[in-house]
């Protein structure tokens, strides 16, 4: 092996350089990397209980970055549901609330689940109960769900993180790579801290931003249950004057520019280049990242 080959394989800041450089990582001056804390309202799920045994932070980017999967991600099992409506996502989430068992809700973004523009839930099984364990609190979980629906639900146990199932599948395989990937992780963990930030659930404001943003991706994804949460009021359809019965000189322009020269050789229309420069009746939003219509309803 050439001393180029050597420093490849022994560089653990390449693979991460954009997280260092954005700020999610920071070199501490011992040579160690720190996850820097934060809560970000990025993500579309509500914790309720969080489990501190499991580093997921740490973990996904071990995956990630360095293509393995960890002790604790061999060793997650997890209870998934998807709740078929938004009235079904809130009695879940109600339920994970006044429970003890660590778990989240929320919606569902990302198409490899098969599952986007729906929503989603989690239970986590503590990670020293194996298959066994796994399997006696699902059933005592199906129980509890069938009696908060009163009707039969459809649960899934799994593995670990479905990216990681994709990665190698499917994953009863996993095991066949625990030498290396134990090998790795240990030389990770010499240099890697635990994330500083441990919270049993989020804040109240995110809260409150997560739970609206749950009933917006409800409406945006065609489920009327959100009609339920809004009044019954709903988004109207942009009104076309091509053709309606509006009458012409009930609607003169208001325009007190002094040069209508091109709204006169055009008939009254727009240039391309003032609609270019308009912000026509969409109004940007601070914090939705990007413009949101504005009706009136």
């Amino acid at each position: 092996m050439s001393f180029y080959e050597e420093l490849t394989e022994q560089n653990v800041i390449d693979p991460v350089r954009a997280k260092i450089m954005s700020g999610e990582l920071k070199i501490t001056p011992e040579g160690k990397l720190q996850f820097e804390a934060k809560i970000l309202p990025n993500k579309p799920w509500i914790t309720a209980h969080n489990d501190f045994n499991r580093k997921c932070s740490k973990w996904k980017l071990y995956f990630n970055a360095y293509q393995l999967i960890p002790r604790g991600c061999r060793s997650c099992w997890k209870v998934s549901f998807k709740p078929k409506t938004l009235n079904d996502l809130f009695k879940v989430f109600n339920f994970q609330k006044d429970d003890l068992r660590k778990a989240k809700c929320g919606t569902e973004h990302r198409a490899f689940t098969q599952n986007k523009g729906g929503y989603a839930a989690f239970w986590y099984i503590p990670l020293d109960a194996g298959l066994k364990g796994a399997r006696i609190y699902f059933d005592n979980l199906e129980d509890d769900l069938q009696w908060l629906f009163q009707a039969r639900v459809k649960l899934s146990l799994k593995r670990g993180c479905t990216e990681m199932e994709y990665y190698i599948n499917p994953s009863d395989k996993w095991d066949s790579e625990t030498a290396l990937f134990n090998t790795v992780e240990d030389g990770l963990d010499e240099i890697y801290l635990d994330p500083e930030l441990a919270i049993d659930t989020e804040p109240e404001i995110i809260k409150i931003d997560k739970l609206q943003q749950w009933i917006e991706y409800a409406r945006d994804n065609g489920d009327m249950a959100y009609l339920d949460y809004t009044n019954g009021n709903q988004y109207l359809d942009m009104m076309t004057y091509n053709g309606s019965e509006h009458k012409e000189e009930d609607f003169r322009s208001q325009w007190n520019g002094t040069d209508n020269s091109e709204h006169r050789r055009t008939g009254g229309e727009a240039t391309e280049t003032e609609e270019a420069n308009s912000d026509s009746d969409e109004t940007e939003v601070e914090g939705s990242g990007g413009f949101r219509p504005i009706h009136i309803v």
